[in-house]
């Protein structure tokens, strides 16, 4: 997300989350779309997810996965699950 927006959105989940307790995340991956219903896409790889995490929450576990769409089309998603540790 640019800017201020991807502060807002991790300060935004560090409030909502308690110590100690998960989000799972799901973005496009680097590799996949770039648009999605005409809207543009951010995407995120393992490394990308890391610097955009603020100290208090951990980044757990990454995952690429293929979802096959009714449209019979593939999109490349990456899975995070976040940790709130402070």
């Amino acid at each position: 997300m640019a800017g201020n927006e991807g502060h807002q959105y991790f300060d935004v989940l560090t409030q909502s989350l308690r110590v100690g307790c998960i989000a799972i995340i799901n973005t496009f991956a680097k590799e996949g779309e770039v648009q999605c219903t005409g809207l543009h896409t951010f995407a995120y790889n393992e490394e990308d997810m890391q610097e955009a995490l603020p100290q208090s929450l951990e980044l757990v576990s990454y995952n690429e996965f293929i979802h096959s769409t009714p449209k019979k089309t593939q999109q490349k998603y990456s899975s995070f699950i976040i940790k709130r540790m402070s």
